[in-house]
């Protein structure tokens, strides 16, 4: 199911669809934002060059591992003793390192269980927090958030958990406030809201992403974004049944 996904996002960015706009699509499609970001990351992060990488730094690592056992050798010095590197076991903002570069962390509450891994503690921090918010429909803890674009993400999801259009208020970023004012206008039906939108073409967009209504995009400007809308209005691949 993972190239499936991966080449209808392919397919997608070829048209010249924008990464967020196809984000929300799979959102509102029911994929969950760890499944929709290893994607992405699949797709500009070929495997070749994750190979290659590998292979750069065990040579570098091998050639080490020689120089010290050269230098034992030839100096008669006592063996060198690497030192271990101690992983914290304290909980950190609801982020633990399981090892090196891995740093998970889960949330569980009544209505969501979640949790995910991330290469550092600043990105664990930040989705541990966009879950948390989500999960309790608290656009306050979006406030917790270091980098604004996970945190405009984070308002962005609690808004459409709650149906709440206020929340779309707190967002930065005028593409994602778009996003965020066409989902709650999907969700409540009212194609009204988007006048109130950043970009109302971009906003019949997202509320076509909600509803899959391919009416509302009449309402655009131009052909291209009339065309956009008339994409979104179809539902990318099922999300796999569980189990």
């Amino acid at each position: 199911m993972k190239k499936e996904l991966m080449d209808y996002i392919q397919s997608v960015l070829s048209k010249g669809f924008k990464p967020e706009q196809i984000k929300q699509a799979l959102r509102q499609a029911g994929y969950e934002e760890a499944e929709i970001q290893e994607a992405f990351a699949g797709i500009s992060q070929p495997k070749s060059n994750t190979l290659a990488i590998f292979i750069i730094i065990c040579f570098l690592v091998g050639a080490f591992v020689l120089i010290l056992f050269l230098a034992f050798n030839l100096l008669g010095s006592s063996p060198v003793v690497m030192p271990q590197k101690i992983i914290p076991q304290q909980s950190t903002q609801g982020c633990n390192e399981k090892a090196p570069g891995q740093w998970c962390y889960q949330v569980v509450t009544e209505s969501v269980t979640s949790g995910s891994c991330s290469a550092t503690k600043e990105e664990c921090i930040n989705t541990y927090y966009a879950d948390l918010a989500a999960a309790n429909k608290d656009e306050k803890l979006c406030s917790k958030i270091a980098d604004q674009q996970a945190k405009d993400m984070c308002n962005s999801n609690v808004a459409s958990r709650k149906n709440d259009l206020a929340v779309c208020d707190n967002l930065s970023d005028p593409e994602q406030k778009t996003n965020c004012i066409g989902t709650i206008a999907g969700q409540q039906k009212d194609k009204a809201l988007c006048n109130a939108a950043p970009s109302k073409d971009d906003c019949y967009i997202s509320y076509a992403v909600t509803t899959k209504d391919a009416s509302i995009c009449e309402l655009a400007s131009t052909a291209d974004k009339k065309q956009q809308c008339e994409f979104f209005a179809t539902p990318p691949p099922p999300v796999p049944a569980q189990g």
